[in-house]
């Protein structure tokens, strides 16, 4: 981290920072910070992301309000959420003393924390960021051009991603997480589980978050069992088994369209290669045959 930013930490908290520990650069650096009053975690975001880090910190701050499964926000000395920089916005957390759950939390402690969110988030006020057609499928699509993907398989991606997502046009907007998945959750001293970055919260189709979760297919290499699978745990979950399956099925692929758009846009293109487009590229069509099917 960098040495003014530190400084610019201390004069804006009333902490003094001991020693910086980097935890992860993805869609902002976040690293832990060891200070006078104890462990925090420090989410340093660029002037040049296209996160709405205001909106989505504001709802953090209300989840923890209402005794929400959320980090509490550290306020600077004039009581704000974020500290303006000149390289950006710091947002400072409480440190969770707990264990992240990337070993998968049982099916009804998922779905319990799920509707906790949602009957919390009914009567939030705040504004929501808007994250319709052009973040989740358009991004890739101008991705796909910048580097001179095939025409003829940017098309075909472009039509079928259209339909995909015509299929979720039409149903009730809501709260929604966007990134809600077991790295993004931690169980805390007291065997609560707390849910992480709020980063792609928006308002859009809110069981999407379940989609997501319980989604069995390989990001790489798809496989119908897998598809099977997936339809399995969905028939088991309300939300889910209420709404017709091709709806349902729709955000699995532009999952994909989103979050591959979402990582190139924050660490670019040094560590990906044009043959994971080509695999992807066979991924999508080959589950939009079968989805075009149900």
């Amino acid at each position: 981290m960098d040495k003014d930013i530190i400084k610019t930490i201390e004069s804006g908290y009333f902490i003094k920072v001991l020693d910086v520990l980097p935890i992860r650069q993805v869609i902002g650096s976040v690293y832990k910070l060891i200070t006078d009053q104890g462990h925090f975690v420090v989410k340093h975001y660029r002037h040049d992301t296209s996160i709405e880090v205001v909106k989505s910190i504001d709802v953090m701050d209300y989840l923890y309000r209402q005794n929400g499964p959320v980090p509490k926000i550290i306020k600077t000395k004039d009581q704000k959420n974020c500290l303006d920089t000149n390289q950006g916005k710091l947002v400072l957390f409480e440190s969770i003393h707990g264990h992240n759950e990337n070993n998968k939390p049982s099916q009804s402690l998922v779905i319990d924390l799920y509707r906790h969110l949602q009957s919390l988030m009914k009567d939030y006020t705040g504004a929501l960021p808007q994250k319709g057609k052009a973040f989740y499928l358009d991004r890739f699509i101008d991705l796909l051009k910048s580097i001179n993907f095939p025409h003829r398989k940017i098309s075909e991606l472009e039509e079928i991603g259209q339909c995909f997502y015509a299929e979720l046009e039409d149903i009730d907007r809501g709260f929604v997480h966007g990134d809600y998945h077991s790295g993004n959750m931690i169980v805390d001293q007291n065997q609560r589980l707390v849910l992480l970055d709020f980063d792609a919260c928006n308002h859009f189709v809110p069981w999407t978050d379940l989609v997501v979760y319980f989604d069995q297919t390989n990001f790489n290499r798809l496989r119908h069992s897998d598809i099977q699978d997936t339809i399995k745990i969905y028939e088991g979950i309300n939300e889910l088994s209420s709404m017709p399956l091709k709806q349902v099925l729709a955000f699995i692929p532009i999952r994909h369209y989103e979050i591959i758009a979402t990582i190139i846009e924050a660490k670019g293109m040094s560590d990906v290669s044009l043959g994971f487009f080509d695999e992807q590229y066979k991924w999508l069509t080959t589950f939009y045959d079968f989805w075009h099917q149900c």
